[in-house]
């Protein structure tokens, strides 16, 4: 077993909750891709796509190990992906998708998903370049002016005050 392979496997374990209620979410929701999609790997009949690694490298982020790049880090991903989903269809085969803990977790998972998308979408959106102009105007028109003070000199009565002055 590559060593890769082994670090996916790792890998899977500790991202697995969230991932895998990912991918069981998208799977109730028929599997359906993108027309355009690229069938990377098959597993047990189960396409994984160019679409899925894309996800899944953005999920996981700073999880993958730093020291891979280019092809190396699609190929991790992409091995990780093939053992979510053997797991994922072990699970499904021991029925846990219909257990309770499991609808709480997944209407949790759910309603963070949306969060973040709302999120992102208004963060995305409104730190634009004009929306910063904007609200530094109506700052900078509310400001009341203050009168600036260009000293040139300070005098003090004695010299220890001019020193404990700087």
């Amino acid at each position: 077993m590559s060593h890769a392979r082994k670090n996916a496997r790792s890998l899977a374990r500790a991202a697995l909750g969230a991932t895998a209620l990912a991918a069981l979410l998208a799977m109730s929701a028929g599997g359906a891709t993108s027309a355009v999609a690229k069938t990377l790997a098959k597993v047990n009949g189960v396409e994984i796509t160019d679409e899925d690694l894309k996800l899944a490298m953005e999920d996981l982020g700073a999880a993958i190990p730093r020291q891979l790049e280019g092809k190396a880090r699609e190929t991790y991903v992409l091995d990780f992906l093939i053992d979510e989903q053997l797991v994922v269809q072990k699970a499904q085969a021991d029925k846990l998708a219909e257990t309770p803990e499991f609808a709480k977790k997944l209407a949790y998972l759910r309603d963070k998903a949306l969060m973040e998308t709302l999120l992102g979408d208004v963060a995305k959106n409104a730190a634009t370049d004009a929306a910063v102009k904007q609200t530094y105007d109506e700052a900078a028109k509310n400001q009341k002016p203050e009168t600036e003070y260009h000293a040139h000199h300070i005098l003090v009565p004695t010299e220890e005050e001019a020193k404990a002055a700087l």
